[in-house]
C-alpha cells in the first residue's frame, strides 16, 4: 500500500512538473529561425537498447538526409557503445538523474556553437528528461512526442512540433515521422537498422567459444531470458526456456548460449544448468561483446528485452515472446513475423497492473510447442 502510494505521488509530481516545462517552453522566447540544413541536432533518445535500436533507422536517415548537420547523440552508456560511431559526439544519459544533472548535461552539450535543432525519440514522452535537456541546450527548433489528447500542441507547450504517440504505428516509423519537421520527407527514409560487428570482434568471439569447447560449425541458438528488472512481468517463465531449448537441441544437435546480464544475476545459470550439455552462460558486460557473440548464432530466443532487438539488428533471426507490451509498436524491427504474442483481449497494458503475481496471464499463457515451432521454422529459413 505505502509503494503505491509513492508511486501515485510520484507520478502526480511528475505530471505538475511537465506542466510546469511546457509552460515555461511557451513563453521562452525563440533565438531566431532554425538553418537549413541545421548546423547541429542533439538527438535524446532515453530508455534501454531496444528503444534506441528502434531510433537506429531515425538517425541514419539524419546522416543521409542532413549530412552537413552536425550531431550529437545523449543515450545509455551500451546504446553509445553501439550507436556512437554514426554521430559526431556523444553524451551519457542514465535513468534517474536530477533536474540539476539533466539541466548541465543539456548546456554541456551546447559546445561552441550552440544547438539549432532538439529532437526527442519516442521514448522521450516519458518522465521530463527530454523537456528539461531540450530548454538546456537552448535549441529554437524542438522536436518530440507527445501522449495521445496532451494539451501541448504547438504552440501551447514547450515543443515547436510534436506528434501524437499512436498505438497501431511501430515506433521505427514514428520515429522517422518526426523528421518531417526537419524538411526530411518520406522518400528519404533510410529503414534499415541494420548494425554489423567487425571481422576482428567476429574472430574474438569464434575463439572465445573455442576456447570453451565450442566448435564452430556447431550451430547455436542464443537465449536471453531476462531484461530490465522494473519490467520483470515481460519475462517469459524459466522452466519454459529450458524446455524449448532441450527440444532444440536435440533436433537440431545446436549448442545453447544462454545469455545473462547484470539486471538478472543467477537467472542465465539456472537455466544454463537445467538445459544441462551442451549449454553455455554466458556473462558479458561490454555490449560489443555480447553483439559479437549473437551475430554467431542461428536462432536467438528472447522474452521482451533489448538483446532481442540487438539479434534482428545483426541479421539474426530474433524469436520474442512477448506478454504485455505491444507487438505493433514495439516488435524488434526486422523480424516482426517471429513475435510470439498471445493476444489476450486485456493486452496491451503498461505494468500489468491488474494481474496478481510476478508473471503475467499473457506470459503464462504462451506454449513452449508454440515457440517451439517460430523457432524451427525461423532456422529452416536462416543461413548457416
Amino acid at each position: 500500500m505505502l509503494q503505491a502510494r509513492w508511486e501515485a505521488g510520484r507520478v502526480f509530481l511528475s505530471w505538475r512538473l511537465r506542466r510546469a516545462l511546457h509552460w515555461i517552453g511557451r513563453l521562452a522566447a525563440s533565438p531566431g529561425a532554425r538553418p537549413c540544413p541545421p548546423a547541429h541536432l542533439l538527438a535524446f533518445c532515453p530508455g534501454g537498447l531496444g528503444d534506441a535500436l528502434m531510433f537506429l533507422p531515425a538517425l541514419r536517415t539524419i546522416r543521409a538526409a542532413l549530412s552537413q548537420t552536425r550531431v550529437t547523440l545523449v543515450a545509455a552508456p551500451a546504446v553509445l557503445q553501439l550507436m556512437g560511431e554514426l554521430v559526431h559526439h556523444v553524451d551519457p544519459w542514465r535513468r534517474g538523474l536530477g533536474l540539476g544533472q539533466l539541466w548541465r548535461l543539456g548546456r554541456r552539450t551546447r559546445g561552441d556553437g550552440g544547438v539549432d535543432v532538439f529532437l526527442g525519440s519516442v521514448q522521450a514522452v516519458h518522465g521530463v528528461d527530454a523537456l528539461v535537456l531540450a530548454l538546456a541546450c537552448g535549441a529554437s527548433t524542438r522536436v518530440s512526442v507527445l501522449y495521445p489528447g496532451e494539451p501541448y500542441q504547438p504552440p501551447g507547450g514547450l515543443w515547436t512540433s510534436a506528434l501524437e504517440i499512436r498505438e497501431d504505428t511501430h515506433d521505427v516509423i514514428q520515429n522517422l515521422s518526426l523528421l518531417s519537421a526537419l524538411g526530411v520527407s518520406e522518400a528519404a527514409w533510410v529503414q534499415g537498422g541494420e548494425l554489423a560487428v567487425g571481422a576482428e570482434e567476429a574472430r574474438q568471439a569464434r575463439d572465445r567459444l573455442a576456447a570453451q569447447g565450442i566448435d564452430e560449425r556447431l550451430p547455436l541458438l542464443g537465449l536471453h531470458p531476462g531484461g530490465d528488472p522494473m519490467l520483470a512481468h515481460k519475462r517469459w517463465p524459466a522452466g519454459s526456456f529450458i524446455e524449448v531449448a532441450r527440444a532444440i537441441r536435440a533436433a537440431r544437435g545446436a549448442g545453447i548460449l544462454v545469455f545473462e546480464g547484470p539486471d538478472e544475476p543467477g537467472l542465465g545459470a539456472t537455466i544454463a544448468a537445467g538445459i544441462g550439455p551442451g549449454a553455455l552462460l554466458i556473462r558479458e558486460t561490454a555490449i560489443r561483446g555480447v553483439a559479437s557473440l549473437i551475430a554467431l548464432c542461428r536462432v536467438f530466443l528472447s522474452s521482451d528485452s533489448g538483446l532481442g532487438h540487438l539479434a534482428s539488428a545483426l541479421g539474426t533471426p530474433a524469436v520474442t515472446v512477448m506478454g504485455p507490451a505491444n507487438p505493433r509498436r514495439v516488435a524488434p524491427w526486422r523480424h516482426r513475423h517471429l513475435v510470439v504474442h498471445a493476444g489476450l483481449p486485456c493486452s496491451p497494458c503498461v505494468g500489468g497492473l491488474s494481474c496478481p503475481g510476478r508473471v503475467k496471464r499473457c506470459v503464462e499463457a504462451i506454449e513452449a510447442d508454440r515457440v517451439r515451432a517460430v523457432i524451427e521454422a525461423a532456422w529452416g529459413d536462416a543461413a548457416p
